[in-house]
């Protein structure tokens, strides 16, 4: 059996503020993803900081990947948010569900931490029924991920859209805009489960 060792979840980025409660967990692009079109030519886990750290910051998602593979992620992994008292936790800010048992690993998680509210977007359409009972979590907030390269949404989640798309426009759907910076806008995202956002390409 192996032993894990050492802290998996990374306190913030500079999006949610360091040290401001925010637990992040991030798993490789490559091995998780099911690009768009889009997504392939805009990838946020591809520019600016993860370009300058990408050494850095592909050992750390391997690590995680590694230990979500694992028989001890469910314990490990709720023994870390409960310790360390996290309110917030960010899944996948890179990289995305990539199995049916992954996903129902977090429902676990999730359920074991009852005080700290998680929240993720994703493209896996092809997960859509296990995404949706997560989503159902009290704690739990899933968006479907729109773009130039998918408008539509299929999986009855709120919605997390570039903000050039024409659905954003529509008044009905009551968008909200990402600040990107969660302190400012005071964690929207995880106090309305429901609601949709848009944010600009990076």
């Amino acid at each position: 059996m192996a032993r894990y060792t050492g802290d998996y979840l990374v306190d913030g980025n500079s999006e949610t503020g360091r040290g401001c409660g925010v637990g992040l967990f991030n798993v490789p692009i490559e091995e998780t993803c099911k690009p768009t079109p889009w997504c392939k030519e805009n990838c946020y886990g591809k520019k600016g900081y993860h370009i300058r750290n990408r050494k850095t910051i592909a050992i750390g998602a391997e690590r995680r990947l590694k230990l979500s593979k694992s028989d001890e992620f469910i314990e490990f992994i709720t023994k870390e948010v409960l310790r360390r008292k996290f309110p917030w936790i960010r899944l996948h800010a890179i990289g995305d569900f990539y199995t049916k048992e992954y996903i129902q690993k977090w429902m676990e998680i999730a359920k074991n931490c009852p005080q700290t509210i998680f929240r993720t977007t994703t493209k896996r359409r092809d997960f859509k029924d296990v995404i949706l009972e997560l989503h159902n979590l009290p704690n739990f907030h899933i968006r479907e991920s729109l773009d130039p390269s998918r408008t539509k949404p299929t999986m009855r989640l709120p919605i997390a859209a570039v903000n050039t798309i024409d659905i954003v426009k529509d008044k009905r759907r009551n968008f909200f805009k990402c600040k990107q910076n969660c302190r400012l806008c005071k964690h929207t995202c995880w106090c309305y489960k429901n609601r949709n956002y848009c944010f600009p390409i990076i």
